[in-house]
């Protein structure tokens, strides 16, 4: 889930900027291709068989369920600030990026300022995929969060400084940072939640880190009009540094605190479900 999300966004931005550059007619290739992606989502999504409870009517899977399950809403509560923080750090690259490198680092080639928007996600990719099998689950979490503070201190600067090879540097340890985080986040509260919850906790973790990743985004807009472009991504990274910090702390004091249910595992009846269904499977 976290895997999939990161590289959709940086293979998307990545191909736009080629788009941008190559193409005769851009918008059409972009939304083109974006139209038929969704598509096959949709045939696939319908040829798929049903994997939790009874069968329901398309009616009722349309019904809207955003919520925390009681047994992890003291977990999401307290990887609510790192989540924050760090989807308004892909804020800060994916929203403000492009105008940043074209306008301060002057890079005007559509292609070139594909790649250094998107290697942040794509970098969150890698590091989700590659990285996370080799830590501990805890110690991966806090180290993103180590990383992203670095990298957005290190975009702060390429910001400031105009140096475009301090933003592609940023923007790869962010990244790095921002996988460890995000798939660490998702990986201590799904086991804590029955398989028929799942669906309306990722509606509420990704309702979180979409608001973070885009209000910010607009108010930052809004604030380069009054003082400028980068002074506004400038302060829009030092909010970011403040909240990641906050998100950092919270896990720092998390030992000890966690209630017994917040393991990997889950709650009892978390766990049962999980041995029932493998007993089904298996049967």
């Amino acid at each position: 889930m976290s895997i999939a999300s990161v590289a959709g966004l940086g293979i998307g931005v990545v191909l736009t900027g080629v788009a941008i550059q190559f193409a005769a007619a851009p918008a059409a290739v972009v939304f083109g291709a974006a139209l038929a992606i969704i598509v096959m989502a949709i045939v696939v999504t319908a040829a798929s068989p049903e994997t939790v409870g009874e069968r329901q009517g398309i009616g009722d899977a349309l019904v809207l369920r955003i919520g925390v399950p009681s047994a992890a809403r003291t977990a999401f509560a307290r990887t609510a600030p790192g989540m924050i923080g760090i989807w308004m750090s892909a804020g800060l690259v994916l929203g403000l990026g492009a105008s940043i490198v074209h306008q301060a680092l002057h890079i005007t080639n559509g292609a070139a300022l594909g790649l250094v928007v998107a290697a942040q996600p794509l970098a969150a990719a890698v590091s989700a995929l590659v990285l996370g099998p080799l830590m501990p689950p805890r110690r991966f979490m806090l180290a993103g969060y180590v990383a992203v503070l670095a990298g957005v201190s290190l975009e702060a600067c390429s910001f400031a400084a105009g140096l475009a090879s301090l933003i592609i540097c940023g923007a790869i340890i962010t990244g790095l940072g921002f996988g460890a985080v995000f798939s660490s986040t998702l990986g201590l509260l799904v086991p804590l939640t029955r398989a028929q919850e799942r669906a309306k906790l990722f509606s509420a973790v990704y309702v979180v880190a979409y608001l973070a990743y885009g209000v910010p985004t607009i108010v930052a807009g809004f604030l380069s009009d009054a003082i400028g472009l980068v002074p506004a991504a400038v302060i829009y990274a030092a909010a970011t540094l403040v909240i990641t910090a906050a998100g950092l702390i919270v896990s720092l004091s998390r030992t000890g605190s966690m209630p017994s249910d917040a393991l990997p595992g889950g709650t009892q009846e978390a766990r049962a479900h999980d041995v029932r269904a493998s007993t089904s499977s298996a049967a």
